[in-house]
């Protein structure tokens, strides 16, 4: 199987070939019509700190989310078993605005980005999006939760590993 990827963005462009011939041509077709920079194996793109292994790459966002956390001034802060408390419903909310509304639309972002390498973040901060236009305290509340729970898991990174290419999935519903 082959695989071929170039990612871009903006002026920084990252190749990979399972075939060395293929990215070396590539190059070199490259280097004859721009002028370009080879840095070597990849450490860093986009803020996506990659750690090479001998089992695969890992992808951490760790200093991102301690500057996430140093924002909202929760560096110190407890940390949280989940993002999301286990009795949240998504109701509308009677509470009070949210004195800043930029921090909040600030954080939220922040979040989003974060759930590249976080996914397990990624509904929580899809309910806390919800909220930009107005959010309230509670909103507010929500974030700091998903952040409490980003200070317990600063460490976790995403794998990308050789192995089995077989969609599986699971389900724990019951449609009897």
């Amino acid at each position: 199987m082959v695989y071929k990827f170039i990612f871009l963005y903006v002026d920084d462009i990252i190749l990979t070939d399972n075939d060395h011939n293929a990215i070396q041509s590539l190059l070199h077709d490259l280097h004859s019509t721009f002028a370009l920079k080879q840095l070597g194996q990849i450490n860093l793109f986009l803020g996506i700190q990659v750690q090479h292994t001998p089992q695969g790459l890992f992808l951490t966002q760790a200093h991102y989310a301690a500057t996430l956390l140093n924002t909202a001034g929760m560096t110190d802060c407890i940390s949280s078993p989940t993002p999301l408390a286990p009795t949240s419903k998504s109701k509308p909310s009677t509470d009070q605005p949210f004195q800043d509304p930029s921090l909040y639309r600030r954080l939220a972002g922040s979040l989003q980005y974060l759930s590249i390498t976080q996914p397990d973040i990624a509904f929580a901060t899809n309910r806390a999006c919800q909220h930009m236009q107005s959010p309230t305290v509670q909103n507010f509340q929500d974030i700091k939760r998903i952040l409490r729970y980003i200070k317990g898991t600063i460490n976790f990174s995403l794998p990308i590993v050789t192995g089995d290419l077989q969609l599986q999935s699971y389900s724990d519903a019951d449609w009897a």
